[in-house]
């Protein structure tokens, strides 16, 4: 299997796009993202946040990329659970081997909320780097947006190094896997922008020691290709 698969529409490497259910994810995540909508995910302040008051624990990371972005992992078993079957119920993993051709199984390794209500700047980063090939991705699909707006969509970097913009819709996944170049486009809403993303892939080893520097970055919990759910953070030990 190559390194690199073009996406023809897209111009780009290593990057699809498919249909999914919207009345589905919406029904599966309605009741924490209302949840999400009344608490504050954001303190400049501070580096995490720890939203134990929800009735699926959360744990916030905030990256400062140039905004309020805020990362919203699972801070429980029960919340690494709910995450778990989203994963399952949306048929992820079949999804994307056949769009992506892909001859091996597909493991989730977290689940996350990414939100986010104005960007001041871009920010180019890769989510995974090219020694990971094609055996570990991202995928995102919003579930609250206004897909109206002009901003606030996905940046990216094109085969030819040209900047060009995928546009959030409702009902459609993308994924990125490996040399993806993207940021969120500078924009401002008064609603929270807020998108379901799993990273998820192989179960073979040898490819865990690069895959890992991304996975483990969104949160407290990840899960091993042994199947085992590691906690980084011995604080949060107790709840899984």
């Amino acid at each position: 299997m190559p390194d690199l698969i073009l996406n023809q529409d897209l111009k780009a490497n290593n990057v699809f796009e498919f249909n999914i259910e919207f009345d589905k994810v919406y029904n599966l995540v309605s009741a924490i993202l209302e949840q999400l909508n009344h608490t504050s995910l954001f303190d400049p302040t501070k580096k995490s946040i720890h939203l134990s008051e929800l009735s699926l624990p959360m744990f916030v990371q905030i990256p400062n990329w140039n905004g309020d972005i805020a990362w919203i992992s699972a801070a429980s078993k029960e919340s690494f659970e709910f995450f778990d079957l989203c994963f399952r119920e949306l048929q992820i993993e079949n999804k994307t081997r056949k769009i992506a051709h892909l001859d091996f199984p597909l493991m989730m390794y977290s689940g996350f909320f990414v939100a986010r209500s104005y960007v001041t700047s871009t920010y180019y980063h890769e989510d995974y780097t090219k020694e990971c090939g094609n055996n570990a991705f991202t995928m995102m699909t919003p579930v609250q947006i206004d897909e109206t707006a002009e901003f606030g969509h996905l940046l990216y970097k094109n085969v030819f190094q040209k900047e060009s913009k995928y546009r959030y819709k409702k009902g459609n996944a993308i994924i990125f896997g490996s040399d993806f170049i993207h940021s969120t486009e500078p924009f401002e809403s008064k609603q929270k922008y807020i998108f379901l993303c799993f990273t998820y892939g192989t179960t073979d080893l040898t490819k865990w020691d690069n895959i890992k520097e991304t996975v483990t970055e969104q949160g407290v919990s990840y899960r091993h290709p042994n199947g085992i759910i590691n906690v980084t953070n011995a604080k949060f030990k107790k709840y899984f």
